[in-house]
């Protein structure tokens, strides 16, 4: 059992959807950091003699790998509530009387507006910090788990969804896990990254990453992730190429 994470608190950070973000980037950027670091922290637990170049560069990592993680995270945060928001309004794909639904959820409908195009600034007044959010979360797997949704609605697969997020907003597990989590979950199409304009993700790309994170070496997906596919930021050959001179890989 995993040891019990601190909870985030803070405002949740909307504006991160105003922008345009490139999932494939983040993605590649944040797993080959998390595995630099990873082997750099492994080879100091080990007693390998720390040069200052290579204490410079465990700290760079540590340092690249906890901005790029609190990053995601405050991206995910704001993103799921957006997605899970989004899926909530097929309301009228729910095979059960209202009363039911009310019993069911509370006021988890009533945040939700009529226009679509509203949605984000409902969730800015009704959900500003991580404190509503895990309110809605919950609120939003009983939706999903306990009423009985039409096929490809709803249903299991988005209450686990709202359910990564409810662990992560309990402190039930870190933010690494969370993220690793967020990127690998789909809901009945595919990936989840699929409900906001501005949040580009390409599945085949996607898929591509988290197969070359699950089966390959450092070098298999440095390789597949900066010379075959150009997925990577330019930033991370120096970081890679700091590891090799001292050695790690």
């Amino acid at each position: 059992m995993q040891k019990k994470s601190l909870k985030p608190k803070g405002k949740i950070e909307y504006e991160r959807l105003k922008k345009k973000t490139d999932l494939i980037n983040l993605a590649a950027d944040w797993y080959l950091i998390l595995a630099m670091k990873n082997i750099a922290e492994d080879k100091e637990k080990q007693g390998d003699t720390f040069l200052r170049s290579r204490e410079s560069l465990l700290k760079g990592l540590k340092k690249e790998q906890e901005d790029l993680t609190q990053d995601l995270e405050n991206l995910f945060f704001a993103y799921l509530l957006f997605a899970v928001s989004t899926e909530l309004m097929n309301k009228d794909e729910i095979k059960a009387s209202e009363k039911k639904i009310a019993s069911v959820t509370g006021e988890l409908f009533e945040i939700l507006p009529e226009d679509p195009g509203d949605l984000l600034k409902s969730f800015v007044k009704n959900v500003p910090t991580c404190v509503e959010a895990l309110s809605f979360f919950m609120n939003a797997k009983n939706a999903f788990f306990k009423l009985k949704w039409d096929s490809g609605f709803g249903g299991k697969a988005w209450a686990k969804i709202a359910d990564i997020a409810i662990m992560r907003l309990n402190g039930e597990i870190d933010s690494t896990v969370f993220i690793d989590a967020v990127f690998d979950i789909e809901h009945h199409s595919g990936h989840v990254f699929d409900k906001h304009e501005n949040i580009r993700c390409d599945g085949r790309k996607l898929r591509a990453i988290l197969n070359a994170k699950r089966d390959d070496n450092l070098d298999a997906m440095f390789k597949k992730f900066t010379d075959e596919h150009k997925y990577a930021s330019s930033y991370i050959k120096t970081y890679y190429a700091r590891g090799a001179s001292a050695k790690w890989w």
